[in-house]
């Protein structure tokens, strides 16, 4: 949902509570993600291990449990207080802030279901090498979201108006994706002699260092969300941040696509150093594209078309600055995720997953004790960068330990 956050964020933008309504959602939108990151990973356990009939079958089972649970846990987290808690408590934000962060929250309630289900069926289109159809699926969301934003914005104003616009947007895309994969789904449930489909307790093996991955990700967002709001009780370094996030999610986001693809086609040293050589050319077009709306166009796109008043556009220039390190090291990342997931050797992407998370917690930990920094976006930047660059170290020696690259 990379481009997505930013569409958004430039809506509420012009809204008369900017500052706070931008603050709320991020806030909501972190600790949605990190609980609705269970189910973020189906996409690529669809593409390694659906075959026929009885695995597809299995990885469904699989995603409805996921989904399940990750609409209990937001229900509970929700009702008894518990989001209040987090949000008052150890973010130290203003009432009016945890109001559009559980708002947030409680619009996206039925977002894990739809983005698992999505998953499932972008995996099954990796697979046959249909992968264009994923990018128009992405072209599908963005025009329904350009149409619902300006509607819910005819309706009201909050944090709701976001949330439900992504909710919208994300349910019209797995619909088309669904459509669009009835060929290649029907070639595997007409497949009934599949050699050995994985068990259903076996798939939760497989899958779970992949989802612990994927949600100690979306934990270390939450972290250092909570870490800027802290740092800033006006809520000006965290709708910043949340700003930056969402340029963070644009223009490297889709690497996270890199470890599909590398599950999906990396069949030898050649056709991985391909795929690294496309994600190094797409790496370069994108931090372009950053760091000349950071220097050349900031006035254009983000004060005109986004809407963000000057004090906020001056808050996120440093970090804005810093994020093409980000990207280095995240599109990396995913690339050596995708080898060790294809080499199904899980383990080493949770291994990678807890040093990170330890990183963010020793960095976000020395950023409170000094207690001083003014720009909360620009604190939250560099302590995401340094996780990054923990985990690459790891997942790097992972790899060199293999000897070469370990590809099958």
């Amino acid at each position: 949902m990379s481009i997505s956050h930013t569409i958004v964020h430039a809506f509420l933008a012009r809204m008369d509570e900017a500052i706070v309504i931008l603050a709320g959602y991020g806030m909501g939108m972190a600790l949605y993600l990190f609980i609705g990151s269970l189910s973020y990973s189906n996409n690529t356990i669809a593409s390694r291990t659906v075959r026929g009939r009885q695995s597809f079958l299995t990885v469904m089972q699989f995603s409805l449990t996921i989904s399940a649970l990750v609409a209990s846990l937001i229900l509970v987290v929700l009702f008894s207080g518990l989001s209040e808690w987090i949000f008052s408590r150890w973010f130290h934000a203003s009432p009016l802030v945890v109001q559009y962060a559980n708002e947030t929250l409680l619009y996206v309630l039925p977002l894990a279901l739809v983005t698992s289900t999505r998953g499932i069926f972008q995996g099954i289109l990796a697979q046959a090498r249909q992968t264009p159809i994923i990018t128009t699926g992405v072209v599908v969301r963005i025009s329904a979201m350009f149409l619902l934003l300006p509607i819910f914005f005819g309706w009201g104003q909050g944090s709701w108006v976001g949330a439900l616009a992504v909710t919208g947007s994300v349910t019209i895309e797995t619909l088309y994706v669904l459509f669009m994969a009835r060929r290649p789904l029907s070639r595997i449930w007409n497949e009934h002699n599949e050699t050995n489909p994985m068990p259903f307790w076996k798939l939760v093996r497989f899958s779970m260092p992949l989802i612990f991955s994927m949600n100690v990700s979306h934990l270390n967002t939450l972290l250092v969300t909570g870490i800027v709001s802290r740092l800033s009780p006006t809520g000006e370094g965290l709708a910043g941040f949340t700003v930056v996030r969402g340029f963070l999610f644009l223009f490297y986001g889709p690497f996270i696509n890199m470890q599909q693809t590398v599950v999906t086609l990396a069949n030898g040293v050649e056709a991985f150093r391909r795929i690294v050589k496309s994600a190094g050319f797409l790496f370069a077009i994108f931090s372009a594209l950053l760091l000349g709306i950071q220097f050349l166009f900031y006035e254009t796109v983000l004060v005109g078309w986004m809407g963000l008043d000057l004090i906020l556009v001056d808050t996120i220039a440093p970090a804005m600055a810093l994020m093409v390190f980000f990207g280095i090291f995240y599109a990396s990342n995913h690339l050596m995720k995708g080898l060790s997931t294809r080499q199904l050797s899980t383990r080493n992407v949770g291994v990678s997953s807890i040093t990170k998370l330890m990183a963010v917690l020793l960095a976000g930990a020395l950023t409170l004790w000094f207690g001083d920094i003014s720009n909360g976006a620009l604190a939250g930047v560099v302590i995401l960068i340094i996780a990054e660059l923990t985990e690459f170290c790891v997942l790097l020696y992972s790899q060199r330990k293999r000897g070469t690259l370990g590809i099958t």
